[in-house]
């Protein structure tokens, strides 16, 4: 398909019209060469609607609603170009008698006859906008009667403020994939559908204002409406905005938005979304958050006070862990304030759109040093499993002697370090993170792939974790096997060094399950119907892991065991002490 340069001529306009509805027939088969030709050819057709034929008008209809069709990622790539489209279908309506319908888009053209008896002009679908829209569905209508409620689209604009020969127009899109979501607030969703109302020769502010109602939507993954805002389309700003718009609480059971604007153009409503009934995670995360690092702090601190745990191999793997993990808590925290600052600086400034990755760059930097530390955890959990495995095979005592502590430790903070420089540089400065919270970016439409190499959160991150739980799931066969068919090589192991091994192996063992089991929890919140209750378990398990290392890695140790009881000691002497002087005392009076 060629681009070609069009001039006024309405017959080489018709001409290419009717030659790219032929082209564009199939639109699964298009390429995104395909979709861009045809988008620069309707941008010229279009440009000057009042040109053109009726079927010129009507395969340019066509043409638009062809490449709506095409495959997801292809529509994407070109939305830009799609949506300044969209401001040439609406003049159009107001130039030409037009009545189509398409799966995705809507156009109808009303006139006004001053001798009839009607007070204006709108338009009514009763369509389901989960479905592709119909004909049959979606009506014409010349007064203001909205009396049903049975309705998904409401729109009616009053004649008063027009001549009696006024044409209207109207365009219903299916829903707002061609309008973008407003960033600068947190927790905005745009679920209705767009509906544009224009009238011929009219600029300024209407008279009498447009009505226009949208039905209520269920919203999914335990969220509910906490607020929303009746807003329009201004193509000068190329954004959603609020003014001129009033919402109207109206006596229609709560089951549609109600608003009235004093101006024509794509209406909508933003709804502003929270969690539903999940209040209460951030004040589990909070306080475990908070146990969870005074209990890495003990871990880290502690061997301090233990000469030969520090000294040992186990116990530096150890400190590298709860190190790791003290930085994920940290920088978890940390992000978290940032979003709560975040939302509330947006909410006062409303500052205009902006990449948001430069926009907090303090959030962008939790991102890397979250992704760092939760990277460099599971691979100090993935250290200590081949450590254990070493110590089944009988080369500990090399590994006390050698620099296997060090070399692990180049090996895990290096690496960490190098996957998350290569995954910022990659994808700054979009794509890196997700817009709302501190984390690494997720794909998002209908045709997103999760497992694919363009998911930031799978490649950089979900990928080489699965395989360091893989290992170690691996590590763990090869022990429990050698222990099950080997027993005569089992009961070799003797005294404190078989205790010993054991004890390694249950706090690895340990540790490898709360660290698996925890992430498992997050993906299983996917689940319809238990994003509460996983999500509640998702909170506890991960906020609490600080304690869970306490409690596994020092309270076992005799040695920790026994500087915990020196003060109590200390204390039983003195007070045996003096009970034994307070005997002398009386034996001697």
């Amino acid at each position: 398909m060629e681009t070609r340069n069009l001039d006024n001529n309405s017959l080489v306009k018709e001409t290419a019209a009717s030659q790219v509805v032929i082209l564009t027939k199939d639109p699964q088969t298009l390429t995104i060469e395909n979709v861009t030709s045809a988008t620069k050819i309707l941008t010229e057709i279009m440009i000057n609607p009042k040109s053109l034929k009726i079927e010129t008008a009507r395969n340019a209809i066509q043409i638009f609603c062809n490449m709506l069709e095409t495959k997801t990622d292809i529509v994407n790539q070109v939305l830009a170009k799609l949506l300044r489209l969209t401001e040439h279908l609406e003049n159009m309506t107001i130039f030409h008698s037009l009545d189509q319908v398409c799966p995705q888009v809507a156009v109808k053209s009303n006139g006004i006859n001053s001798t009839s008896n009607q007070n204006g002009s709108g338009l009514v679908s009763y369509q389901n906008t989960a479905t592709d829209l119909e004909r049959d569905a979606i009506k014409s209508i010349s007064r203001a009667d909205d009396s049903s409620n049975n309705f998904e689209v409401y729109i009616f604009i009053p004649n008063n403020s027009f001549n009696a020969d006024a044409r209207f127009g109207f365009v219903l899109y299916k829903d707002s994939s061609l309008f973008p979501t407003p960033k600068k607030k947190a927790s905005i969703m745009l679920k209705t559908p767009v509906i544009s109302g224009t009238v011929g020769n009219h600029t300024g502010t209407l008279k009498e204002p447009v009505t226009v109602k949208l039905r209520k939507k269920d919203l999914n993954y335990g969220f509910y409406l906490n607020n929303y805002e009746c807003a329009y389309w201004n193509y000068t700003e190329n954004e959603w905005q609020t003014n001129g718009c009033e919402k109207v609480n109206e006596n229609d059971n709560g089951t549609h938005f109600t608003c009235r604007c004093s101006h024509l153009t794509s209406f909508a409503v933003l709804m502003t979304v929270n969690s539903e009934n999940l209040q209460h995670l951030d004040i589990i995360s909070y306080i475990g958050c908070a146990f969870s690092i005074l209990g890495l702090l003990a871990t880290i601190i502690a061997p301090m006070l233990m000469r030969d745990y520090r000294k040992s191999v186990n116990g530096k793997l150890q400190i590298n862990l709860s190190v790791a993990l003290l930085g994920v808590y940290i920088t978890f925290l940390a992000g978290a304030i940032n979003s709560i600052w975040a939302k509330a600086a947006a909410e006062k400034t409303e500052p205009p759109e902006r990449n948001t990755t430069f926009e907090n760059p303090f959030c962008t930097a939790s991102t890397w040093f979250l992704h760092f530390f939760l990277l460099a955890s599971f691979a100090w959990m993935c250290v200590q499993g081949i450590a254990l495995y070493s110590s089944y095979q009988r080369i500990i005592q090399q590994m006390e002697t050698s620099y296997f502590a060090t070399v692990s430790m180049c090996v895990v903070w290096g690496g960490a370090a190098v996957i998350a420089i290569i995954t910022i540089a990659v994808k700054l400065p979009a794509g890196y993170r997700q817009e709302m919270i501190c984390w690494l970016a997720i794909p998002e439409g209908p045709d997103a792939k999760f497992f694919s190499g363009e998911n930031v959160l799978f490649s950089a991150f979900v990928l080489p974790v699965a395989l360091m739980l893989l290992l170690n799931l691996v590590i763990f066969g090869l022990i429990m096997s050698k222990i099950v068919c080997n027993k005569k090589n089992l009961k070799s192991y003797r005294g404190s060094f078989k205790a010993t091994l054991w004890k390694h192996f249950v706090v690895v063992f340990t540790n490898t399950v709360t660290l698996g089991l925890c992430w498992v929890t997050g993906y299983l919140m996917l689940i319809k119907g238990a994003y509460t209750f996983f999500s509640t378990i998702f909170c506890i398990l991960n906020s609490l892991q600080g304690v869970f290392i306490f409690l596994l890695c020092l309270i076992h140790l005799n040695e920790f065991r026994n500087r915990m009881k020196q003060p109590i000691n200390i204390f039983k002497q003195k007070k045996n002490s003096n009970i034994s002087m307070n005997s002398l005392i009386i034996k001697e009076n």
